[in-house]
């Protein structure tokens, strides 16, 4: 949707709103749980992502990462104060699988090839 559409449209307001604040609310990131041993559970969908022990997002998809040998998934993450790359870093993170909480490592690049470096090789 092109940012000046002549006649306007529903939502411009809202968005030109979101892009002065330059902070985004919601986002999706690249969650790695950091138990990597042989029982080592999978994530699938909707699992729960706490952030300090609060409700902050949910898994959208996940599978087994056979590069690096761990569970990957991607899941959003909302925070009234927006979703930055500080508010990753100083978080204590964990995925509640089958009623169980596991420690978590969340960034916004992938895991794997995070500079794709081996695609441009």
């Amino acid at each position: 949707m092109p940012r000046e559409k002549e006649g306007g449209y529903i939502g411009q307001e809202g968005i030109a709103a979101q892009r002065a604040q330059n902070v985004q609310k919601k986002r999706m990131v690249a969650i790695c749980l950091e138990d990597d041993s042989a029982d080592a559970p999978m994530m699938y969908h909707e699992e729960p992502i706490y952030r300090d022990g609060v409700l902050v997002g949910s898994t959208t998809s996940g599978s087994w990462g056979h590069r690096i040998d761990k569970s990957l998934s991607l899941g959003y993450l909302h925070c009234d104060d927006g979703v930055t790359k500080d508010y990753l870093e100083t978080g204590n993170f964990e995925v509640e699988i089958a009623w169980q909480k596991y420690p978590a490592k969340v960034q916004f690049a992938p895991f794997y090839d995070p500079k794709s470096e081996r695609v441009k090789a």
